[in-house]
């Protein structure tokens, strides 16, 4: 998951601050904060059975 954080910050520069990607790109710029998102859902739920 610490591993899709350096991608959202790539997306974010490169898309928006200057733009030098293209609106192609847009899909991943918007995917990789999902994988971040889905990646501590996961982990809180995996804490959460360890101590149930």
């Amino acid at each position: 998951m610490t591993g899709a954080i350096p991608l959202v910050v790539f997306n974010l520069r490169f898309l928006f601050i200057e733009p030098v990607l293209t609106q192609v790109r847009l899909p991943d710029a918007a995917g990789n904060p999902g994988i971040v998102v889905i990646g501590l859902w996961g982990g809180r739920s995996a804490r959460r059975e360890e101590t149930a």
